[in-house]
């Protein structure tokens, strides 16, 4: 009763309906269990494949210089302490679309689809996030446990040319006002400054 179906996701997804180019693709495999995900991609793809993710059910694919591939089970994420690294991630390729995307940070970047049909999956109204040209948080409840959220929200609004919707802005505002973005690493800041100075505003 869950059928194996792997699903482009995420950034790639977005990027694409906005006919930009991108470089990275994320797919998610729905009903297959590690050991046999793993062992798949490991044959279709001999000597390119880096289980630096493995712990969690995500394999990297190296298909050419400059473009890679991230196969992953769907995750579920829980908070277990400080900083963008303070999560327990948990992969369970029996989860269901809507579940395991509500982890994404924002609905645009919580968008799937099927490349075998070209069916785009959409649980949280990304799709009208994305023709309003407007961030929004997948789950207030969860979204400030992060604090990268904040550096990525204007990264991402600086590049795609988005607006924040209102709700997430003041989500944005208490997790600066608290002091979050002291529990992370100067690295990922690091890494957000740059896609940040390289927008076009």
């Amino acid at each position: 009763d869950h059928p194996p179906r792997a699903l482009l996701v995420g950034g790639y997804v977005r990027d694409a309906l906005l006919g930009r180019e991108t470089t990275d693709a994320d797919v998610e495999v729905y009903g297959v269990p590690r050991d046999r995900l793993e062992a798949l991609v490991t044959r279709m793809f001999p000597g390119r494949v880096n289980a630096v993710g493995r712990s969690f059910g995500v394999l990297k694919v190296h298909l050419a210089p400059g473009i890679d591939l991230d196969v992953s089970l769907p995750r579920s994420d829980s908070k277990t302490g400080a900083g963008h690294r303070g999560f327990a991630v948990q992969g369970d390729p029996l989860l269901d679309f809507a579940e395991a995307s509500r982890r994404r940070d924002f609905t645009v970047n919580a968008l799937a689809c099927d490349p075998l049909n070209g069916e785009i999956l959409d649980a949280h109204g990304g799709l009208d996030d994305l023709s309003r040209r407007r961030l929004r948080a997948v789950d207030p409840r969860t979204f400030p446990e992060d604090p990268l959220r904040v550096w990525r929200a204007f990264q991402f609004a600086a590049r795609l040319d988005f607006r924040l919707d209102p709700d997430t802005l003041q989500l944005l505002q208490v997790m600066v006002g608290r002091g979050d973005l002291a529990e992370l690493s100067k690295e990922r800041v690091t890494d957000e400054i740059k896609k940040l100075l390289g927008a076009a505003r």
